[in-house]
Parts: structure tokens; sequence; C-alpha cells
């Protein structure tokens, strides 16, 4: 059973004195002392700058409990995503936990770890300068390989679909981002829904729930978003522009026009079983969950089938989730070889 006395635990050395205030100067939230005098927060490391607003005291509280908070104060630059109190608690409730005693050590550490992004320090302009990507979090995945994360800075800036709320806070080991959720580990489910690039592929998707049917039982929504014991997977994620090409091909104007047993039958070619990186594929054929073959040819990253070849974009690629890695492609899968 988890102790939460260490809530009661707040470092008192210079931290007592000031707070952190809704004061901002070109997009970054000040500290001021109690005199109102601004406090020079990059002469802080994250740890100490946390640890003195009680926002983020459930935050601190889970990284000691975790022994985590070295990983905070540690030299360094890091981004974190510093979840606020109301945040943990809407998790918990969200999850149907009673607390978070009843989530197992080691669930709890990678939970935490994923709020942190090393060898960073990400601020806010330059984010939504960069627009939209992806980086790695502490959090690991299958084969011990550290987990994704999609910023996207395009309307406001987000984490995983996660909001940014306020302005930064610079500290002298990087960078902090508060956040109105708690961010898990990506699954494959959450690399897909957060990136609109994608929609195409989570239209698909929705069709053929909607059909109360999917071949991948109970459902592709739930599969993908580690629910069940099935995986891990390798996926690959068509482009939006790709559904619209294939769309184009068959006179529709609608992913819903296409019958739901087609598109089923679509999704299934693009999961293949296990987790195969780039640099792990050969030259030959993989076999695709709708029980046929595609051919892969690694000198062009091609991936080819009876109708044609389509190619995996190896920049936004290698993306690993919780649950199976995934690699985006700009051409929709057709029709597999079966014997």
């Amino acid at each position: 059973m988890k102790t939460l006395s260490y809530l009661k635990k707040i470092s008192l050395i210079a931290l007592a004195t000031f707070v952190i205030s809704s004061c901002e100067e070109d997009g970054i939230t000040q500290i001021k002392n109690d005199d109102g005098d601004a406090i020079n927060t990059e002469e802080l490391n994250i740890i100490e700058i946390l640890s003195a607003d009680p926002n983020f005291s459930s935050f601190v509280a889970f990284l000691e409990e975790a022994n985590l908070t070295t990983v905070l104060a540690a030299d360094g630059k890091k981004t974190i995503l510093a979840p606020t109190n109301d945040a943990f608690e809407n998790y918990i409730d969200d999850n149907d936990f009673l607390s978070f005693e009843d989530i197992p050590d080691t669930a709890l550490s990678e939970l935490l770890l994923n709020h942190v992004i090393p060898d960073s320090s990400y601020t806010t302009t330059g984010l939504k300068a960069l627009r939209t990507g992806y980086d790695k979090t502490l959090a690991t995945g299958p084969n011990n390989t550290n987990v994704n994360i999609y910023f996207n800075g395009i309307s406001g800036l987000a984490f995983n679909s996660v909001p940014v709320t306020g302005n930064q806070i610079n500290a002298k080991n990087g960078t902090i981002h508060v956040v109105n959720g708690v961010v898990p580990p990506a699954t494959l489910a959450a690399l897909i829904s957060s990136n609109t690039s994608f929609s195409g592929l989570v239209d698909a998707i929705i069709h053929v729930e909607d059909s109360g049917s999917p071949t991948l039982q109970p459902s592709y929504s739930e599969v993908l978003n580690n629910q069940t014991e099935l995986g891990p997977f390798t996926v690959f994620a068509p482009l939006g522009s790709a559904f619209n090409t294939l769309k184009t091909s068959l006179g529709v104007q609608n992913i819903e026009d296409i019958p739901t047993e087609r598109v089923d039958a679509v999704l299934l070619r693009h999961i293949v079983n296990g987790i195969t990186p780039i640099d792990g594929f050969v030259d030959g054929e993989i076999t695709t969950l709708d029980g046929g073959t595609i051919t892969v040819n690694m000198a062009g990253l091609t991936l080819t089938d009876k109708d044609g070849t389509g190619r995996i974009l190896p920049a936004i690629s290698n993306l690993q989730a919780t649950n199976g890695i995934l690699h985006v492609v700009n051409r929709v899968i057709g029709e597999t070889t079966k014997e």
C-alpha cells in the first residue's frame, strides 16, 4: 500500500518565501516572493519550482513515491509536462481508480516518466514554430524502447491531445509546461487519434465499428488502445491524403460510402503481428492480419500489394507506443496475396 504522508513534506529552503503568480512576460510565468519581487526561476531546478506551488502537490507527491524527484532535479535540460492536482483527480475518476494507491508501482513510474521529455527545453514559441512533431519521453514500451509523444502547436499547444494551459516556466535545468490532464504513455490508438494527419484512418475505424461487426474483436479501438490481450503490433498508418486518393479511385466522397466489409479488409492489411522497426524489415513478404502478404523492398522502403506500390515515410515512422510501433505510409495498402 502506498503511503502519501509525504504530501505534507515540502522543502523549506528558500522555496517557502515565494509563490507562483499569474504575472506573465513574453509568455513566461513569473514567480514572485512575498514582497512582490520577481524571482529568477532559472536559478532553481524543476522540482524546486514544482514543490513551491500547491497546485502541483499531487505531482510532487507521486514523484516522491516513485523515487523520481532526482530525475527532475538533475542537471541536463528537459521539458516537463506538469499536471495540476485537478488533472490527477480527474485521471483517477476517469480510470475508475479509488486513488493512486491502486496503480502498481511500475505503471505509476511509467505514467510519471511520460511527462519528462529528456535532452530538450521546448519553449511555447519554439513548439508553435515547429507546428507539429514527435519526440520521446522517458516512459518505455516493449523492448525497453522509449515511447513517442506528439505535440501540436498549430492552434494553442497540446501533447497527445492534452492541452497546455498557462505559460511556460523556465528552470535552470529545463522548461515546465502546465497541462490540464495527465498524459499517459501513448498507445497505438493515441498516436493515431492525436494526429489529424491520420484522420482518414480514424474515419475508417469509426465506419467499421459503427457497423457493429469489425473483424478485429472486440473492436479496433480497444485493441489499438491496449485494452485487450492482443498485440503488440506493427501498424502502417496511411496519411489522410492516401485515403483521399482511395476515395477518388472508387468514385466516392466519403469513407462511409464504401461498404464496411471492404473498409474492414483494408484496415486488417495495415496491421502486422509483432514489433518491427524500419531497420528490422528485410526484403521479402510479410503477413498482415487479413492473412495475406505484401512485399517489402528495403532499397526504396516500398510496400507492394496486388494493386500497386506505396512507400514508408522514414522521417515520421518508427513511432513507439506501449503496444507496438507505427510507420507512416503514403498509400493505402491494396489487396494482399493469399494462397
